[in-house]
This record gives structure tokens, C-alpha cells and sequence, in this order.
């Protein structure tokens, strides 16, 4: 048997356990998507999520973790959720299909996947009154997928093509470097007394007049515990407007910032850096976080820091 040549890598393998997943789907109030999901029998996850569609791509949700353990055998979902409600359903199949692994380079069999419907009782009422819902019947599946074994390797052609298209990266890379302009600030602000991070990045990159490519996110995120309930919340919008993140000092970017994101977002806020080092952090910026309510993420009571990304990192 002939051996593999000594600049070959050796193949890189990967083991999948087998994993099985049950999901439901709901229409709750005010838009919000509800989805119920029990993982490997021993965890419930319930999500709520909902657009909000302005000058960027905006979403708002929350997701509660709950510690489950389901009898093996079993398509039955029973549990409380404390004051947010609870679940207790079981499942009536109704159509059955295989589906391949997504990956070409994982073997092992089919997942089942079973569609139907689970009937009994579901409520839910998102704290604050954001959403809720109360059925006896939901559409879902249940979802099989027996343990997989995955080998990735390069071929010859593959590795010779990403070392040319490398090659040529930085070739144009170099030929370039006197015309392209970038820039990438942060900014990261946390409300101390409500445990919110509010992150908001500006990237841009001109490789010559007139091209060029912006890019411009901002996201705020809170998380606490509920008992044996873990609750995360979270509020972004991606693509937002070259308006809604606005430096006065092009040349000096992390001195001066205006934001004004699009919805789920509302109000402004300004961001200064005086010539001695202090900082402001001033406006009425602020979201409705599901679960948490309307949070300031300006003003007093948060922490600021604006910076290129590296130097934020551990602020």
C-alpha cells in the first residue's frame, strides 16, 4: 500500500454524537415568533424573536435555557416555566423523510425527521407583556440524527489553488497599499446597574476612489438568571445607515462619534474624548429589551470606551 507523501496532511477527523431534537413553532403577540425546543432530552430552550425592519436589518429577542430531563422513549414535553408559563404537550406525527448529512465529508446514515403536530396545552407570557401566547395545538418536528464521522482533508488541486489565490491576496495587497484606506472604531458601552452591553462597530474599506465598502452593526445584549432559568435578551441591527454612526474628525475617529442606530433602537447619543483623556457619553439613546423593558444605554450609569477593535478588547 502506497504511503501518503511526507508534505500531505493527514486527515483531520471529527465524531458526532447522535442527537435528537424536537422543535414547536408559535405565533405570539406583537409579532414575536415563539419556538419551543427540547435538545437531547435534557434541555428546553424557548425563543421569542421579532423583525423590526428600518434602515438596516433590525431584530429584537429572548431566549430562557431551562434545565429538562425527558423519559427515553418519550415525545412527551411537560414543564413549568415559573411565571412565564408552561408546557405540556405530546406529538402526533404526520409525515416522515431522511435527509442526508449537510456535510459531503460526513458518513454515518440519515437523520429521521418526523413532522406533525403537538397538541395539548402551551402558554407563555414574556415578562412585561411583550408576547404571549396560550394554544392547544402547534406545528413541529422531531428530529433524529444518528452519530456521524467526519474526515476533512485538502486535496492537491485544492491546496495549490488557495496558495495562488493567497498569492495573488497579497500581491494586490502590496500594489494597493499607497491608494487603500481603512478604518474600524468600537464602541462599548455597559449600563452598570441593568448588566447591558451595548456594542456598536464601523467598518470601512476603500481600495480606490469612488470604491469601496461600509459596514456598520450595533447589538445589546443582557443576560440573568431566573432560578433554575437562564434568560438572555438581545436587541441589534446590522447594515444600519452611513448617518447612524457619525465621526465630526475623520482623521482622529475615536475622539468624537455621533450614534443614531435605526430600530429596535431609539434616541442618540454622543460620544467626546477631551484633550486631557476624559471621556462623555451623553444623549437619550436607549431599547426595548424583551424581558427587561426600556434600557438607557447612555448617560448616567454607563461605562464607555471607544477604540479600534483590538484595543477594546477587555474594556
Amino acid at each position: 500500500m502506497a504511503k501518503p507523501a511526507a508534505h500531505d496532511p493527514a486527515p483531520r477527523g471529527l465524531r458526532l454524537k447522535p442527537s435528537t431534537s424536537e422543535t414547536i413553532f408559535a405565533q405570539g403577540t406583537n409579532g414575536f415568533i415563539l419556538g419551543f425546543k427540547v435538545v437531547d432530552r435534557r434541555t428546553l430552550e424557548v425563543t421569542a424573536t421579532k423583525l423590526a425592519l428600518a434602515t438596516g436589518i433590525g431584530a429584537v429577542g429572548a431566549t430562557y435555557t431551562v434545565p429538562y430531563r425527558q423519559p427515553r422513549g418519550s415525545d412527551r414535553i411537560e414543564a413549568r416555566l415559573g411565571r412565564l408559563g408552561r408546557i405540556d404537550v405530546r406529538f402526533i406525527p404526520e409525515s416522515v423523510r431522511r435527509e442526508p448529512p449537510i456535510l459531503s465529508q460526513c458518513h454515518g446514515g440519515k437523520a429521521l425527521v418526523e413532522e406533525g403536530e403537538f397538541v395539548g396545552s402551551i402558554s407563555f407570557h414574556g415578562e412585561g407583556g411583550y408576547t404571549k401566547v396560550r394554544i392547544h395545538h402547534a406545528s413541529g418536528e422531531i428530529s433524529t440524527s444518528p452519530e456521524l464521522h467526519c474526515i476533512f482533508t485538502a486535496s492537491k488541486s485544492g491546496r495549490a489553488e488557495a496558495k495562488a489565490e493567497t498569492e495573488e491576496a497579497e500581491a494586490e495587497t502590496e500594489a494597493g497599499e499607497s491608494q487603500a484606506e481603512s478604518e474600524a472604531v468600537e464602541l462599548k458601552v455597559t449600563a452598570v446597574g441593568r448588566r447591558v452591553d451595548f456594542d456598536g462597530a464601523r467598518i470601512r474599506l476603500r481600495s480606490r476612489p469612488g470604491h469601496g465598502f461600509g459596514l456598520i452593526n450595533f447589538e445589546a445584549t443582557a443576560s440573568r438568571h431566573r432560578g433554575r432559568i437562564f434568560e438572555t435578551s438581545e436587541a441589534e441591527t446590522v447594515f444600519d445607515a452611513g448617518k447612524s454612526f457619525v465621526s465630526p474628525e475623520p482623521r482622529y475617529p475615536t475622539r468624537e462619534a455621533v450614534i443614531r442606530p435605526g430600530r429596535p433602537f431609539t434616541g442618540s447619543a454622543t460620544f467626546r474624548r477631551a484633550p486631557g483623556g476624559s471621556v462623555s457619553w451623553t444623549g437619550d439613546l436607549s431599547v426595548e429589551l424583551p424581558g427587561f423593558g426600556h434600557v438607557r444605554l447612555a448617560g448616567k450609569g454607563t461605562h464607555v470606551a471607544m477604540c479600534e477593535p483590538i484595543d477594546c478588547m477587555g474594556k
